[in-house]
């Protein structure tokens, strides 16, 4: 019951924290306490002593009061309504011009959310000071301090605006949309790379791995991960090894293996086991990363489709996959947690590299191969990936195999000898560059 109870309380804080409203709602709270925090202590003495130390600033009339407040409500709602539905706007272009899947990532931006939350916040707080300002109140009796702390509200509240529209007019740029998804991918990459050496052990291997157990999923749903920490010290009580089978962000129907265990277990250690995956709705990149290549694959391929014919975006999309590629080859292909003991209790399954690689490269070599200047665009990614270090040698073994086949391809669909001749020049300089070899390694 506790696996089921902490497994659920994650998936909701996951959703709730990536929910468009969670910001705004959590500063509206706050905004709403401030101002009874600020009614409670705004007495008659803290009015009398800003009228006596700064009168410009307290309005001493009821009626006055709440024309202000009123009019700051109307205006903050009307900002409030305009912002949202620019938000709306921007969803719905991104959706439509580069890929649904940008949608999660969008939403998530957090200044948009404290922008939206500081609008809800100044109109609570504006609202719970104007049912403080009674008919008949003399000068004295009004809350001179919440007033004057709703006025900055409101004036901070156009200022927000501005930069707001700002922010908008940044956020739609599929430059700034591409680095964005760039860098969170990167940042997921570089901590994977970064906690490989505490996590791998290399004891034990998927290959190697016997099962004693099957468990299977008992409903449907799309898996995004699992609760780590729980299911190591599950194996370690029970001196289990434990192969989670589904690829994060996999569709797992009810009914299939999910999990596989080396030992024989009964069925309430079964149910602590299925209560450690997680299953979503939301996909974040910060999560799993082959979302973010996914993303910026797909943002190409509707840059090349007929439709849209726009090779500069694939060219700037092929750059930033170059460097996601690049710090994927310093990851290998496996992934195990091991207990203080050193022992291997945990494996999960991942998205091998050549897989990655080929996924992307084909829809990429479909939508491209006719255009001379993204092929060379693509060569110069496989020449650069051929160069670098990889953590294992089947990484360079793959981007040679997407290299030839580039160019098989090219060959085919490009017409134009000239074009034809620059693609093979470009191949012949990489197979005579000293990590060619591998090229004619991979071949043979």
């Amino acid at each position: 019951m506790f696996f089921k109870i902490a497994n659920r309380a994650v998936s909701v804080y996951k959703d709730t924290v990536s929910s468009i409203g969670f910001i705004p709602t959590l500063i509206s709270v706050c905004c709403g306490l401030l101002a009874i925090g600020i009614l409670a202590i705004d007495t008659n003495k803290a009015t009398a002593y800003l009228l006596d130390h700064a009168p410009l600033v307290v309005i001493r009339d009821g009626d006055t009061a709440r024309v202000i407040l009123s009019t700051m409500v109307g205006g903050l709602v009307s900002l409030t309504v305009f912002s949202f539905t620019m938000v709306m706007a921007q969803l719905n272009r991104a959706a439509s011009n580069y890929s649904p899947r940008l949608l999660p990532g969008l939403i998530s931006t957090r200044s948009h959310q404290v922008v939206l939350g500081i609008f809800l916040g100044a109109i609570t707080f504006c609202l719970i000071v104007l049912i403080s300002v009674e008919p008949g109140d003399d000068s004295y009796q009004l809350p001179g301090l919440a007033i004057l702390v709703a006025v900055i509200f409101g004036l901070g509240s156009l200022g927000l605006f501005v930069y707001f529209i700002h922010r908008i007019s940044l956020a739609i740029q599929i430059t700034n949309i591409l680095e964005r998804v760039s860098s969170e991918t990167a940042r997921r990459l570089t901590r994977l790379d970064e906690e490989k050496e505490e996590r791998h052990v290399g004891q034990t291997s998927n290959s190697g791995f016997e099962s004693a157990k099957s468990i299977r999923a008992e409903f449907s749903g799309y898996y995004h991960g699992c609760n780590v920490e729980p299911l190591v010290t599950l194996a370690q009580g029970n001196d289990l090894v434990i192969e989670v089978l589904p690829v994060q962000g996999l569709f797992v129907l009810e009914g299939t293996t999910v999990v596989n265990v080396g030992s024989e277990i009964d069925e309430e250690t079964a149910e602590k086991i299925l209560a450690c995956l997680r299953y979503s709705r939301n996909d974040l990149v910060e999560d799993n990363y082959v979302l973010g290549f996914k993303q910026i694959c797909e943002i190409a391929v509707r840059a090349m489709s007929p439709g849209t014919n726009d090779p500069g975006t694939a060219m700037n999309a092929i750059d930033h996959l170059t460097k996601l590629f690049g710090l994927r080859m310093r990851i290998d292909d496996e992934e195990e947690y091991s207990d203080e003991n050193g022992d291997v209790r945990l494996m999960l399954n991942v998205v091998d590299f050549s897989e990655l690689l080929y996924l992307l490269c084909s829809s990429l070599r479909l939508y491209c191969k006719h255009d001379v200047v993204i092929v060379l665009k693509l060569l110069q990614m496989f020449d650069y990936l051929l160069q670098i270090p990889a953590e294992l040698d089947s990484h360079h073994e793959a981007v040679a195999r997407e290299f030839r086949n580039l160019i098989n391809d090219a060959e085919v669909s490009i017409e134009n000898k000239a074009d034809l001749k620059a693609v093979r020049d470009f191949a012949g300089k990489v197979g005579e560059s000293p990590h060619g070899e591998i090229l004619s390694e991979s071949e043979g």
